[in-house]
């Protein structure tokens, strides 16, 4: 029995060696942009942070119930986004606020015997984001929790308002307004309102910022996937043994991660790992190794009708997309049956051939026998 067989021709259809069998596992994460919009509503910009304060008085005056009250409110607020990869590859999105009330209050009531009022009440809330897609959010409530901030955060037509939007992505802005009033509905009413307002966006999360925690999701996935691990809350796993995940290869497409577009409000990364295998059972009695390539290619037309590939036919027309060199021989097992090789990965990073139809062949270039 010879030693090698090897050949410079193309011989991908070599019957010197084993049979041979690809596998693959395949992963995946989308994510639209999460943050805080543009206070203008105008794109689709999002922040990470919004911070603001201000305050709010209002007095009044009524002959009919006789009451006198002023009151004046003063409240600040910083939050921010959390974004984060959990260890089962899912994104988590959470927010960490910080927001603190204080009202204070003085006048009478009452109409025979007026009763002095005053008084302040302080309200704060916290939240803290989740730390992984299995816990809910953790919240720490000092006080009462704020039902309702004073006045709109955001330009809404009022008397007298100095406020300003334009088309653009608005990332701060200031909102104040006084009014006085006063009617006569068999009782008379006076009364004024005045408010203050900033608050301000910052830290701006573009496509790239998400596709890139895709990306981290992706590769975190394909690493349980790898070790047959728990893949979320449930503990779900692909089944027994290490290599449960990986199944048979067949073709695929690149998925559009959208980077190149800027009205896109979502990405997505995409990944797969191959590995070349051949049946166990024979391999060690015949065969030291078996090496070559394996090869991803786009097929013209023609080489559809002719059944051509890169690997078996030098007239193949298409492209080759990518190689990845292998080398099998005795060793550990794959999936208890076989013995395989790494093959090479794929992801979207590369935008070359989004949406083509791409193919796997495998040469056999180096046979070992024993």
């Amino acid at each position: 029995m010879p030693e090698s067989c090897s050949s410079n021709a193309l011989n991908g259809c070599s019957p010197c060696g084993p049979n041979l069998s690809l596998f693959a596992l395949s992963a995946s994460t989308s994510q639209g942009k999460v943050g805080y919009g543009c206070l203008s509503g105008s794109s689709n910009d999002r922040y990470a942070r919004k911070s603001g304060g201000g305050g709010r008085s209002s007095s009044n005056s009524d002959n009919f119930i006789c009451e006198n009250v002023t009151a004046t409110y003063s409240y600040s607020s910083n939050e921010s986004y959390s974004y984060l990869v959990d260890k089962f590859g899912i994104i988590a999105i959470g927010i960490n606020a910080n927001i603190y009330m204080t009202r204070k209050f003085s006048g009478s009531v009452g109409c025979e015997e007026p009763t002095d009022v005053s008084g302040d009440d302080d309200y704060s809330y916290k939240s803290i984001a989740k730390k992984t897609s299995c816990e809910e959010d953790q919240v720490n409530e000092n006080g009462s929790p704020i039902q309702n901030l004073p006045g709109n955060l955001y330009c809404t037509p009022s008397p007298n308002q100095n406020c300003t939007l334009n088309t653009s992505c608005t990332t701060s802005t200031s909102q104040s307004f006084s009014a006085s009033y006063s009617y006569f509905e068999g009782y008379w009413n006076s009364g004024s309102l005045s408010r203050n307002i900033n608050i301000a966006l910052i830290d701006e999360k573009n496509l790239q910022f998400f596709y890139d925690l895709c990306r981290s999701s992706v590769d975190t996935k394909i690493g349980l996937l790898e070790a047959n691990q728990p893949q979320n809350c449930a503990g779900s796993t692909c089944g027994e043994g290490k290599d449960a995940c990986w199944g048979a290869a067949g073709s695929f497409s690149i998925a559009d991660n959208n980077l190149d577009d800027p009205n896109a409000a979502s990405t997505i990364s995409q990944k797969l790992k191959f590995k070349i295998a051949t049946l166990k059972e024979g391999f060690d009695k015949t065969y030291q190794s078996v090496s070559g390539k394996v090869k991803f290619y786009i097929p013209s037309e023609e080489d559809i009708e002719e059944g051509r590939t890169p690997c078996c036919n030098s007239d193949f027309s298409g492209t080759v997309v990518k190689e990845a060199g292998y080398s099998i021989s005795a060793g550990s097992t794959f999936k208890d049956d076989y013995l395989a090789s790494d093959a090479g990965d794929f992801d979207n990073s590369d935008q070359s051939a989004v949406g083509q139809i791409i193919l796997t062949c495998a040469t056999i270039d180096s046979v070992s026998f024993i």
